[in-house]
């Protein structure tokens, strides 16, 4: 809901992903409009104050995108959302730290965070990368 409420988002959905180091964290896909005009800073400004929002809740990786993936029925897809995890198609951000600060995912992060998974022994739980595409067409 905290998300639903940002100027132009259409429709937020949030769902876990897998963490380099232990369990999950919280990763979210926002419609909106026009990806390209997101503002990540006036993002992350917003989340930071919602009284609602735990500090702990606020998305780790963010998907901007125009259109959801939905099922057959028209529903959202939350499982195609979780599979492709921070390698979706669109605009791609992701927390470095423990500041509500939001920096493009690049080749270079996602690189880094696989070396993490494997440093971690939790390499088989990265989302797999997209057949025939470069990282660079996808983040």
């Amino acid at each position: 809901r905290v998300l639903s409420r940002y100027p132009g988002v259409l429709l937020a959905a949030v769902y876990p992903v897998p963490d380099a180091r232990t369990g999950d964290q919280v990763m979210a896909t926002l419609q909106v409009p026009d990806p390209e005009d997101f503002d990540p800073d006036a993002f992350a400004a917003f989340l930071e104050v919602q009284p609602d929002l735990g500090t702990k809740w606020a998305p780790r990786f963010l998907s901007v995108v125009a259109d959801v993936p939905v099922t057959a029925t028209q529903k959202l897809n939350k499982a195609s959302l979780g599979r492709e995890a921070w390698l979706a198609s669109g605009s791609v951000y992701h927390r470095p730290g423990r500041d509500l600060v939001y920096e493009k995912l690049d080749e270079r992060s996602v690189e880094s965070l696989e070396r993490l998974f494997r440093q971690n022994g939790r390499a088989h739980l990265l989302p797999l990368r997209p057949t025939g595409t470069d990282i660079k067409e996808t983040v």
